[in-house]
């Protein structure tokens, strides 16, 4: 099942919860993101004049990302005073975040640039390209490049 069917089916699931129990605002919360989420994806396959029987996983995870990005800067703006609406922002990301593969740990990603480094890459960008080829959407960026470049300035020495 695509990524964009899984979440459509997820986002009926949370209605139905939502009208069955009415006192549990999650289920609201839920569907509420899974409808914005999907007007987004819906929103950017128009403008890229796609259909959205055509969509990727991948342009799906990216648009979450986005999602995340937004909701993570937001949350890094507020102060600790709107306890009620950190904890929604947290929760928000933390649906959002499911839909998402699962990232190399720093030990894992340590591993594999320290292996494509003795596999002959000798710059950054060799190492990033590598990376990008072989784990594209399993690593954040800024926490390879600082790695890659401690492992180069390791061999300099």
């Amino acid at each position: 099942m695509s990524l964009i069917q899984r979440i459509k089916n997820e986002r009926v699931d949370a209605r139905k919860a939502a009208s069955e129990d009415k006192t549990n605002p999650l289920h609201k919360t839920c569907y509420n993101l899974m409808t914005t989420l999907i007007g987004e994806i819906e929103t950017t396959q128009k403008r890229q004049k796609q259909s959205l029987d055509n969509i990727s996983d991948k342009d799906v995870a990216k648009i979450i990302k986005a999602f995340i990005k937004g909701i993570n800067e937001t949350i890094t703006k507020m102060g600790p005073s709107d306890d009620i609406k950190l904890t929604m922002l947290y929760l928000e990301r933390t649906l959002l975040e499911v839909y998402l593969p699962t990232q190399l740990s720093e030990s894992e990603l340590s591993d594999v640039i320290k292996k494509t480094v003795a596999d002959g890459a000798d710059n950054i960008g060799a190492i990033m390209k590598e990376l990008k080829a072989s784990y594209d959407g399993l690593f954040d960026g800024k926490s390879a490049s600082k790695i890659a470049i401690r492992e180069l300035l390791t061999i300099e020495s």
